[in-house]
């Protein structure tokens, strides 16, 4: 099945927009006081992982792996720099094949692993 242009279109609008956030967030964090280890949260003296969960190879997945593959690059990006604050940025990546079961078990995981 062919994505419409407006399936394209949103999900185009959504990375970008991600994108952006991302980005504004990352320069506005680095002006701010260091973050101690917690790796409750994620974040440990060399690493801060962000948890991505979306369909990757369900039904939705041309639409929606895009996300995916645009934060794995802002990611890479970063890392190639330096990181974010002397932090690689590790992204952690839960398929949830657009199934609701799936996906709450994914989002458990992000939380408490």
């Amino acid at each position: 099945m062919q994505n419409s242009w407006k399936q394209r279109l949103c999900a185009g609008v959504f990375s970008a927009a991600l994108s952006l956030a991302l980005s504004t967030g990352m320069a506005a964090a680095q002006q701010a006081k260091p973050v101690k280890s917690d790796p409750a949260s994620g974040i440990s003296d060399t690493t801060i992982k962000i948890g991505w969960m979306g369909d990757s190879s369900g039904p939705s997945a041309s639409v929606v792996a895009p996300n995916l593959h645009g934060l794995q690059a802002f990611a890479d990006f970063t890392n190639a720099r330096g990181g974010f604050a002397g932090r690689k940025l590790q992204v952690v990546d839960l398929d949830d094949q657009s199934r609701a079961d799936n996906a709450f078990v994914n989002f458990r995981r992000l939380v408490n692993d």
